[in-house]
């Protein structure tokens, strides 16, 4: 896309003065400047609208999912930990041996029946 310096912005008004005149160029200018802001307006409008439809909705939706996904993840691998963890405190009190369980077996009794 080509970009206009000042002096070729300049070189256009002054063949836009000569061409048109004092008296019609300052019209031409204002109409000029309501039809641009006109389209200015069309476009940004049209562009909302479009953002709105197309997927803006639909990816702000998304990006709340994956989020409330990633909390999902976040606590099924905590409980998890927590299940390994169960196990392996079941384990180790399976494995302290059976003297340990038969006394607490015999406390539980005496203080049940006393």
């Amino acid at each position: 896309m080509p970009t206009f310096g000042g002096w070729e912005i300049l070189v256009v008004m002054l063949a836009a003065l000569i061409i048109l005149g004092p008296t019609k160029l300052p019209e031409l200018a204002r109409t000029l400047g309501l039809w641009f802001g006109r389209i200015r307006r069309t476009f940004n409008n049209f562009k909302l609208e479009f953002e709105r439809e197309v997927g803006m909705d639909e990816i702000r939706q998304q990006l709340h999912n994956e989020k409330i996904m990633a909390e999902m993840k976040s606590l099924e691998n905590e409980a998890h930990s927590i299940l390994n963890e169960t196990d392996s405190a079941i384990q180790a009190a399976s494995s302290a041996g059976s003297d340990e369980t038969d006394d607490v077996l015999r406390a539980t009794k005496s203080n049940s029946s006393g």
